[in-house]
């Protein structure tokens, strides 16, 4: 599974704040200063799990954005065909939320289309 925060795209609302993502961090078994990091199948049987915890910060006035795309995917363990996921906000109304999904190889520079090697983008949109 990867998780990929979204980026606002520029010029989108000239009057939003500015959203950027600084790190994140894996916790995996914690138990203080709150429980994270764990799971469980069944009632009294846990396990250690990831989890994973962005920060980021929002310069300007008022409220931000954020959306997440949970894309599931298996890592090719270095074949070098890892696919490069980008989700994008293009617009927020008070209703719903627009993100563009670009999802395409490491290596694939401007090329758009179908098939091998080429970029795929979707648009959800996203009732609030």
């Amino acid at each position: 599974m990867v998780v990929v925060p979204a980026t606002v795209a520029q010029g989108s609302d000239p009057g939003a704040p500015a959203l950027a993502w600084s790190n994140a961090t894996v916790i995996r078994g914690q138990h203080q200063p709150v429980l994270q990091g764990w799971y469980s199948k069944s009632y009294d049987q846990v396990a250690e799990s990831d989890a994973t915890k962005y920060s980021g910060s929002i310069s300007g006035p008022g409220n931000a954005t954020a959306a997440w795309l949970l894309f599931p995917w298996r890592p090719s363990g270095g074949l070098g065909i890892d696919p490069v996921v980008t989700a994008t906000v293009v617009s927020v109304r008070p209703d719903l939320v627009s993100v563009v999904v670009r999802i395409g190889p490491g290596d694939a520079g401007g090329c758009s289309g179908t098939g091998v090697g080429s970029i795929v983008e979707h648009l959800f949109e996203v009732p609030m």
